[in-house]
């Protein structure tokens, strides 16, 4: 560069300054999405602490726990507002119920498709370590 384009008599040098920024740690593998609930999280981990599970099997588990929490917050609402609700034509069913209902059975067909929906120990070729 020329140092006369900055009307001074010696070079111009830039030097990097040194990063004060720690390297990024990786996350952990285990760790459940932010986004679960904490009982959700907590299922998270324990299956994650006896299974081994694939990335697309993670991916299932992930929207298995989604449909679990959908269905609590539906739970919720319902014992808020009752199974019935006023309508223009009078008393209907919640459409919570409906939420609930369908929820709670993608949770369990979550379950039933990575395996986890039996009782007892985990299978040993399925068992970590």
């Amino acid at each position: 560069m020329d140092a006369s384009v900055f009307g001074m008599g010696h070079p111009v040098t830039a030097t990097p300054r040194p990063s004060s920024k720690k390297p990024p740690t990786p996350p952990d593998p285990l760790a459940a999405p932010a986004h679960l609930s904490a009982p959700a999280r907590e299922l998270w981990r324990a299956i994650l602490k006896d299974y081994q599970l694939e990335p697309h099997h993670m991916a299932t588990l992930q929207k298995a726990l989604e449909a679990f929490d959908r269905a609590e917050q539906a739970r919720d609402i319902i014992a808020r507002e009752g199974l019935t609700v006023e309508g223009r034509y009078g008393s209907r069913p919640n459409p919570c119920v409906s939420i609930e209902r369908d929820s709670r059975a993608a949770f369990l067909q979550g379950l039933r498709q990575l395996h986890l929906d039996l009782e007892g120990p985990p299978p040993p070729s399925a068992r970590r370590g």
